[in-house]
């Protein structure tokens, strides 16, 4: 039986960070053994023999990651470059009422992580576990909000948990951001340079402001599903629907590299 072919990354593999981290945002002290019960429930028998220190778990999961879930009891020291609030993820947040921090750390083993830097099929894996080890703890009852610091958006928890629980991962993983111009409006992406992918980056666009949000998401969640895009490349949604040319871009916020999409 031959192999499946895996779709190679496309960035520079500096770019992708080796830890993924999370912050969940908490209103209470979480309880580890609680924080224990809610993984042991999500991930069963996936999971090695859990750790529990003074503010710290570590479980080994699938035999290639390792988890480091720390508490801190104190609030981000500078809220405005913690939260990055989102029309749509965010959901209705209060967080005035946060006063600590669960860290979420993910480790992928050195080969997973070579792995990952060179084929985007075992980086979603890793992508995932912790998307699924992060709405696991995000379910805990005093958890305010979720910020991924990978797409730089704060989400709220119900929309993180109910996102990865049905397989919605671009929620999860990813954000679109809008900007209107007095010519247009700007769009661009965060999270597909750690998925293995240039960024997305829509200049001018006259579309309908939430039919473009939800075009680039959906196209976002093709590219983070398999498809791969680079400059000259077309794409249509549907037979007989005018493609979209595809060009090298500049991202408008972060030094990632990036592609204009025509919409």
């Amino acid at each position: 039986m031959s192999t499946p072919e895996l779709t190679p990354v496309t960035v520079a593999p500096e770019l992708m960070r080796g830890p993924l981290l999370n912050v969940l945002m908490t209103s209470a002290d979480i309880d580890l053994e609680a924080a224990a019960n809610v993984l042991r429930h999500a991930l069963g028998d996936r999971l090695g023999e859990i750790h529990l220190d003074e503010g710290l778990l570590r479980v080994e999961i699938d035999g290639n990651h390792l988890a480091h879930i720390m508490l801190v009891d104190f609030p981000p020291k500078d809220p405005a470059e913690t939260y990055r609030i989102h029309p749509v993820q965010s959901g209705e947040l209060d967080l005035d009422t946060i006063t600590g921090q669960v860290l979420v750390t993910l480790l992928p083993s050195d080969p997973m992580l070579h792995q990952g830097r060179q084929a985007r099929e075992p980086r979603m894996v890793s992508l995932t576990l912790h998307a699924q080890v992060t709405a696991a703890l995000a379910s805990l009852k005093d958890v305010v909000a979720v910020h991924n610091t990978m797409s730089d958006v704060t989400i709220g928890p119900g929309i993180f948990v109910e996102a990865v629980s049905q397989g919605d991962l671009t929620m999860a993983l990813c954000s679109v951001w809008l900007q209107q111009t007095p010519t247009g409006i700007n769009a661009c992406t965060f999270g597909l340079t750690n998925a293995g992918h240039p960024e997305l980056v829509v200049d001018n666009s006259q579309m309908d402001p939430t039919a473009l949000y939800y075009k680039l998401l959906d196209i976002t969640n093709h590219i983070l599903y398999g498809t791969t895009f680079k400059e000259g490349d077309t794409f249509a949604f549907a037979e007989g629907e005018d493609p979209l040319a595809i060009a090298a871009g500049s991202h408008p916020i972060a030094d990632f590299p990036a592609l204009t999409l025509e919409l």
